[in-house]
């Protein structure tokens, strides 16, 4: 992975420099490490009629026709490795920047990211249709990989009040989790809908599966489409009344959940429905096998490595803070690897995003020691911005002293990047092709 000079460069001396390049190498073997196109060569493999996936094993001649659904950050590469392994009579990518507009019979639509439009929901109506052309004999496989809840919709509240609920959740400091019951709730596709109309044409769906949640629950990931619900409609009004905002939802929406609540709206598919008897979901790749590749690389390079956590969540200046104390407790040339998601409650109108944030409150405590800080998500995008993260050193809050700039006052404002920009120190990757949350790296020297 390529990354600006000026990450390197940026340093105030020859050893930060050369931690900087460490950082930035470690972050790289993450990335490479969750290649979507190597996690499915690994989980599926084709031996006449044996279909094998994660080691179960299916009976491919029983099968009339082929199709594919593949929606996601990831979903290109997923496919073209997928493809190489078994023909498709039939099949459709969504993915928020497609390279290619189609491969033998599949064809590639671009689907918007993190909020939905008009392209989602025109998405959402070509995956429906696919599985409306399934018969019961048919092999309907669907690749998932993280984002998949924007890039594939059919809202069940207008789209304009769609938009402003998920962007209103996503600034309100919701978890993953959490945002992800709500929209399964105001959807008609995602939390089982997906499987619930394949069932209704009798074919069988395999759900192939890059993690991008902490703990890998398969009903959350791009917001479940194809496995059981546990959650209510009850339990999206606790959360938007949780982070109070509730009122601030849209009418058509406080309406939708609450008509959800008295019955007059159905629930969504729950577990042990009959439905799921031919649906059958496998995690491929996750945040673990992100940070094993960090651990390794920093390993091979010479730090003594430790994966601390793959589960960090809460709000990211906390995380950044608790990471550079537990640094600076830390003996010179320990490498401290981190994954998960964290969150950021908006408070002013600043730019940046969840990684970036958390390296600003870190950079404070760091100040004149030989610590770096770096963070960024996998799949090159860290909220509404083009840098996939930031990096930091001790030499960071000088440098943006002789500009006049106090942390402080960007943390406060929610502005990371307009604090990291005119540093150089924002890591800008451009889209990498897969998504499995962030990843963290703390190095010292």
């Amino acid at each position: 992975m390529d990354f600006p000079a000026s990450l390197v460069s940026n340093g105030a001396t020859l050893q930060e420099r050369k931690t900087r390049a460490d950082a930035l190498s470690i972050l790289s073997a993450a990335v490479e490490a969750a290649d979507p196109k190597e996690a499915v060569k690994r989980a599926v493999k084709v031996n006449g009629n044996d279909f094998t996936i994660n080691g179960k094993q299916f009976d491919i001649s029983k099968f009339g026709g082929t199709k594919l659904i593949a929606f996601g950050k990831a979903a290109e590469p997923m496919t073209k490795a997928f493809a190489e392994i078994i023909e498709i009579d039939d099949g459709i990518v969504i993915t928020n920047v497609p390279t290619c507009e189609k491969i033998g019979k599949i064809k590639f639509l671009k689907s918007s990211h993190p909020v939905p439009d008009e392209s989602s929901v025109r998405a959402g109506e070509e995956a429906l249709s696919l599985v409306a052309r399934c018969h019961d004999n048919d092999l309907l496989c669907v690749l998932i990989s993280g984002g998949g809840s924007a890039l594939l919709e059919k809202p069940a509240v207008p789209l304009d009040d769609l938009k402003s609920t998920t962007k209103i959740l996503l600034g309100a400091g919701c978890n993953i989790k959490e945002i992800n019951a709500i929209r399964k709730h105001v959807s008609e596709i995602k939390g089982g809908k997906l499987a619930q109309a394949a069932a209704a044409k009798g074919c069988t769906t395999i759900s192939i599966i890059m993690s991008d949640i902490i703990g890998d629950p398969l009903d959350m990931i791009a917001s479940g489409p194809t496995v059981p619900d546990p959650t209510t409609f009850s339990d999206a009004v606790r959360i938007a009344k949780k982070h109070n905002v509730w009122d601030k939802l849209p009418e058509s929406a406080r309406q939708h959940l609450s008509d959800g609540t008295t019955g007059k709206i159905p629930e969504t598919p729950k577990p042990g429905t009959p439905i799921f008897k031919n649906i059958h979901n496998f995690i491929i790749a996750s945040n673990r096998i992100a940070c094993e590749g960090a651990r390794a690389k920093a390993e091979t390079i010479g730090y003594k490595a430790k994966i601390l956590t793959t589960e960090l969540s809460g709000e990211a200046r906390d995380q950044g803070e608790k990471l550079a104390k537990l640094a600076c407790n830390s003996k010179p040339g320990t490498a401290i690897i981190c994954g998960g998601e964290t969150t950021v409650t908006l408070r002013g109108k600043g730019k940046g995003g969840r990684n970036q944030e958390l390296v600003l409150a870190a950079a404070a405590h760091i100040a004149g020691k030989k610590i770096i800080v770096a963070s960024m998500g996998t799949d090159g995008i860290d909220g509404p911005t083009d840098a996939a993260g930031a990096i930091a050193d001790g030499s960071t809050l000088a440098r943006a002293a002789a500009r006049g700039n106090k942390p402080e006052n960007y943390l406060e404002n929610n502005d990371s990047y307009n604090f990291f920009e005119p540093l150089g120190d924002l890591i800008i990757t451009g889209p990498t092709g897969t998504n499995v949350m962030d990843v963290q790296v703390i190095l010292t020297f």
